[in-house]
């Protein structure tokens, strides 16, 4: 077998009555198999995203944050890999963008920014017009504060800086 080729653990496609286990399946495998999810972030320990995933799970399912019942959603974490690619997906629905450049982040600001986009559908901000959402950044940040993930620190992604860092340096 291949080394490239990704044999995603049986136990990522499994939930219980948990609203987070539905959640779960509902959304983040869903958008896995629909291709939304890449298989680099989907069940890889050593992807930043999926970890801030199965953190939200994992505290969402224990109590230790509340969350009412979220809408599916399509969540969409390409590899850090591609440069880009095109494939003929429907898309309906909401849809939460997991950028790759987070996997060179530190794992708390990761789980942040995890947390401040499912705050955004948690809070309902998918259901204003487009012009009335610039205020609500301040709303989600505390939605995070308040589900206990740190908040990102100031300054630009590791990653930024790594590439606009001069070269003699």
């Amino acid at each position: 077998m291949s080394e490239d080729l990704f044999v995603p653990n049986p136990k990522w496609f499994k939930g219980g009555d948990h609203p987070a286990d539905r959640w779960w399946l509902d959304s983040v495998v869903a958008s896995f198999r629909g291709g939304w999810l890449a298989s680099s972030v989907f069940g890889n320990r050593n992807s930043r995203r999926f970890c801030a995933l199965v953190k939200f799970r994992n505290r969402w399912r224990s109590g230790k944050i509340r969350v009412c019942n979220l809408p599916d959603m399509i969540i969409f974490a390409p590899s850090e890999a591609e440069a880009g690619s095109v494939a003929m997906r429907k898309l309906d629905g909401i849809f939460v963008y997991l950028a790759p450049m987070t996997e060179f982040d530190s794992q708390a600001d990761c789980d942040f920014v995890c947390a401040h986009e499912l705050s955004h559908v948690a809070l309902g901000h998918y259901l204003l017009p487009v012009e009335q959402r610039g205020l609500v950044e301040i709303e989600a940040n505390a939605k995070a504060a308040e589900w206990r993930f740190p908040k990102r620190k100031k300054g630009r992604h590791v990653f930024q800086r790594l590439v606009q860092r001069p070269l003699n340096s």
